[in-house]
């Protein structure tokens, strides 16, 4: 993870597509 959201990887946000896998 290059970039380290404000939220863990756990919180899954729709506005984060890098997070949502």
């Amino acid at each position: 993870m290059p970039e380290i959201p404000l939220v863990p990887a756990h919180w899954r946000f729709p506005a984060h597509p890098t997070s949502v896998r």
